[in-house]
């Protein structure tokens, strides 16, 4: 718009495609839906990544990435399980599912299940900002607050319930 308007314009409800974007200084290709690094290149598969320019060593590029693609890892902050392809070298604890990632013994499985079974909108989780409560999708990896009800979510203590409850997206 020329100048600003009071109502947001609306943005696409395509989620965000994952993503491999070379990493210089392993010379490996990462995925990460949340984050590019600014002014990266980003490709759309790990082979079309592990072949460009700043890649040195193609084949272990190729790989790395080939591992990483396809599975599942215990995050032991979030106590959610992840498949970005960030995981450590030295993690031992890789999984074929997220499931199977949540049944690891340092998983709350409900928990943990709960980001995989409701990935599309179908969770509340609390807007800070704006004291609202939201179920798009696009809650944070960090984020554990997570509901299955707006009620539920509008009860977090930080939230005022009224206001919550009645400015929040149905």
């Amino acid at each position: 718009t020329p100048r600003p308007t009071r109502n947001p314009t609306a943005k696409p409800t395509e989620p965000p495609k994952m993503l491999w974007y070379p990493d210089i200084s392993t010379s490996r290709c990462l995925k990460n839906p949340q984050y590019i690094p600014p002014m990266v290149p980003s490709f759309e598969t790990y082979q079309t990544c592990c072949n460009y320019a700043w890649i040195v060593y193609v084949d272990d590029c190729l790989a790395d990435a080939e591992t990483k693609a396809n599975v599942f890892y215990p995050d032991y902050f979030t106590g959610f399980c992840r498949n970005d392809g960030r995981q450590s070298s030295h993690e031992k604890n890789l999984y074929p599912t997220a499931k199977a990632c949540c049944l690891h013994p340092s998983m709350d499985y409900e928990v943990c299940m709960e980001k995989f079974e409701y990935p599309n909108g179908k969770v509340y989780y609390p807007d800070y900002f704006f004291s609202i409560c939201r179920h798009d999708g696009k809650q944070s990896l960090a984020e554990t607050n997570l509901f299955t009800s707006l009620e539920d979510c509008c009860g977090v203590k930080w939230l005022d319930t009224g206001s919550c409850l009645a400015n929040s997206p149905s």
